[in-house]
């Protein structure tokens, strides 16, 4: 029988056990064919991630034997070296916390929880979470039994930084942004709470109404409109049956739809659920292509990774997310679409990058954009693997996200001709213009005019390869002298397509 005489750490990640040996009794030794334990210690994670190994080593450097016996017989003899080895796998947290209803004495209820990735605004989906705590498999998302305090547990929660969002009919969303939690954590007192509610934080009532899906069915928006108040008006002094369209207008959860439930579309009126308030739609006509090298790439090369948009009329935003491997590729530059109309962003992490640009104001769409992103990667090795681009996400101007589908390892190229703002502008003494041509086509002008209509320099005449193209203008007319300060225009002309756009010279 093994006892724990003493127990030490080296600081170098092993920890040692001095064991001592006795002559057991029957019932002692009876034990070994038990799941007793041998010896237990503790571990606490430190701020890396990945997984952990453990290993079970043997020390015989004494000259003595070690091995374990059953029944005065050998299980097994251990040698010096590794007995046994394992991984530790990341724990879960569990959250405890409340949700205050406003208007309501008795908070029971159902509400839908998710997680999203800090700042990230898709839901997340993990089927661990769900299973531990949807308390109706039949109904979309996560259903999580309300107490009447308002009191809620959610279990098997993943680590990691996230943002918990709270859904439930007649209410706008509530949530907690940022809540980081590590493995085997127990929060306590977490409050969910709409933007806005002050000092006691309350998932406001008031959005009953929102947008028609695909099927007929109607959706909350996350803000509180004068469609709402039309919805509760409409059902104003009457009492509501289960299961009925008015059930909705019955905020308070009383059975009656009266003042009180007025009151909050009132109180709220204006007001929104976390921003930004999209209208997520599942699929649309939204395509984009990612054009990479036709064959294999050498150790050193530059390759120029393009990202084109196919049926973005009326979209006003797009978001990208990428993966690259930084063994095998070295970061060069990107070139995100920019111009007067367009604000763009970009976030780096590790391996991934995410990318997003929107217009500015109110008017315009991407449609004329060619080109959404241009990625320059220097392969690190021959025959590098490519990025794969994960997801892409167009927002219209009614602000609801929809996924565009990806094409990969695109090597023709783009379904759109199309002319792109240039940049930068205004611009001294060059800027450049990207523009893009598909297949099929016959030959290309690009040329230049003031602002009285005189064609000012021809920058392109004749055939182009099917694809994006970039040309620069140094400012200068047909005969290669300095034009002045001004408005200029720049089209794109082929047979009868053209599009135009306009630029600033500021010298």
């Amino acid at each position: 029988k093994l006892v724990t005489n003493d127990a030490e750490e080296d600081g170098a990640g092993v920890l040692r056990l001095s064991m001592g040996y006795f002559e057991p009794t029957v019932n002692e030794i009876a034990g070994l064919g038990s799941d007793r334990v041998l010896a237990t210690f503790q571990l606490r994670s430190l701020d890396v991630e990945g997984p952990v190994g453990i290993e079970l080593e043997v020390e015989t450097t004494t000259g003595q034997a070690s091995r374990l016996e059953l029944d005065g017989q050998a299980v097994a003899e251990l040698t010096t070296g590794l007995a046994s080895a394992g991984e530790l796998v990341a724990g879960r947290a569990t959250v405890m916390g409340t949700i205050a209803l406003e208007g309501r004495q008795d908070m029971s209820a159902q509400v839908d929880f998710s997680l999203r990735r800090w700042g990230d605004y898709a839901t997340f989906t993990d089927e661990v979470f769900a299973i531990a705590n949807d308390g109706d498999p039949g109904k979309e998302g996560v259903q999580v039994p309300v107490q009447a305090d308002g009191s809620f547990v959610l279990a098997e929660v993943p680590t990691g930084r996230w943002d918990l969002h709270a859904h439930l009919s007649g209410y706008l969303e509530a949530w907690i942004p940022g809540l980081e939690l590590f493995p085997a954590q127990v929060v306590e007192g977490a409050q969910l709470a709409s933007p806005g509610s002050g000092d006691r934080p309350r998932m406001l009532g008031g959005d009953v109404t929102g947008y028609l899906e695909v099927d007929g069915s109607s959706t909350q928006d996350n803000e509180v409109t004068l469609a709402d108040w039309d919805f509760v008006a409409a059902f104003f002094g009457l009492d509501v049956i289960g299961g009925s369209a008015g059930e909705r207008a019955d905020i308070t959860g009383d059975d009656k739809v009266n003042i009180q439930d007025l009151s909050l579309v009132g109180a709220n009126f204006r007001r929104r659920g976390p921003v930004p308030v999209y209208k997520a739609v599942a699929t649309g006509d939204q395509r984009v292509q990612w054009v990479g090298p036709a064959g294999a790439v050498a150790a050193g090369e530059t390759v120029e990774f393009n990202i084109i948009g196919d049926g973005l009329t009326g979209m006003r935003a797009y978001e990208l997310e990428l993966e690259y491997d930084p063994a095998q590729w070295q970061w060069v530059g990107i070139d995100i679409a920019t111009g007067r109309e367009l604000m763009s962003a970009e976030r780096r992490d590790n391996n991934h990058l995410r990318v997003g640009a929107t217009i500015l104001g109110r008017d315009g769409d991407l449609r004329d954009l060619a080109t959404l992103f241009r990625w320059r990667l220097q392969a690190r090795r021959d025959g590098a693997g490519m990025p794969v681009l994960h997801r892409a996400i167009f927002v219209d101007a009614e602000y609801r996200a929809i996924a565009a589908a990806i094409d990969h390892n695109v090597q023709s190229t783009p379904l759109a001709f199309a002319l792109q703002q240039n940049y930068p502008n205004p611009f001294n003494p060059e800027t450049a213009i990207d523009f893009a041509v598909p297949t099929g086509i016959g030959a290309v002008r690009l040329e230049i005019f003031d602002a009285l209509g005189q064609r000012v320099a021809v920058l392109w005449n004749g055939a182009l390869a099917p694809g994006a193209h970039r040309l620069h203008w140094r400012g200068l007319d047909q005969q290669g002298r300095p034009v002045a300060s001004g408005i200029y225009i720049y089209r794109l002309l082929s047979g009868n397509r053209s599009v135009a756009k306009r630029m600033v010279l500021a010298r």
